[in-house]
């Protein structure tokens, strides 16, 4: 089997597992998450997308190695030769080939410029936009079962409310007869004593005067 149908599944895969793939001597994939945004002049709300880039940077590849060394059965030493032969294809691309890696995108060169990744964008049926046209809904009448018989929604707020208010004024009632009461206890208790009096008994006390039972003795 051909080094690339080996390997470029296995670049997939670990690009999607991990948001980046090293690839020895050209540098790494890398994946972003670009958020949904909104295409004004179309009305169109377009889906979040996967942004692949290709970085040419130094990158460890150790982590890749082992899991092309798993994937493979084969020894770690075995999936480096692997790895880096694959690279050593893209490194001699010629002007206008390409090699792919499975449905994710390609890698090319232009001339003699740069090595270059290009991503296969997914195909609008898979990801499709969302029109945003304005729709405005009837109001539409809500009704509750009241026992048997179904009343609108906003008949039952106007009775809640109204209970409301008759719960709030019987309080108010109740509030004011207890001050009534009481002002007349006041009253009543001031008023059942004289004047200047107003502590100790009720009743005023009557003085007797002492009957004489002796005689004067000259």
């Amino acid at each position: 089997m051909h080094v690339k149908t080996m390997v470029e599944e296995l670049i997939e895969q670990f690009l999607y597992l991990n948001n980046e793939c090293p690839l020895p001597g050209l540098g790494k994939l890398s994946m972003e998450t670009k958020s949904a945004f909104v295409k004004a002049g179309e009305q169109k709300l377009s889906p979040p997308l996967q942004i692949i880039k290709f970085v040419s940077a130094d990158t460890n590849s150790a982590d890749f190695i082992a899991f092309i060394a798993k994937n493979k059965k084969i020894s770690a030493e075995a999936a480096s030769a692997m790895l880096n032969e694959f690279c050593q294809q893209i490194i001699e691309l010629k002007s206008k080939q390409k090699i792919s890696i499975n449905q994710t995108g390609y890698f090319y060169k232009e001339g003699n410029v740069a090595i270059e990744f290009k991503q296969i964008i997914t195909d609008d049926v898979l990801t499709p936009a969302v029109n945003l046209n304005h729709v405005v809904h009837p109001v539409k009448e809500g009704k509750l079962l009241v026992g048997d018989a179904e009343l609108p929604i906003e008949f039952m707020k106007e009775y809640i409310a109204a209970s409301k208010m008759q719960k709030a004024y019987q309080w108010w009632i109740a509030a004011a007869c207890m001050g009534i009461v009481s002002i007349a206890m006041i009253v009543v208790y001031l008023t059942s004593f004289n004047a200047g009096k107003l502590f100790g008994n009720a009743a005023s006390v009557e003085i007797n005067s002492e009957t004489i039972t002796y005689k004067k003795v000259n």
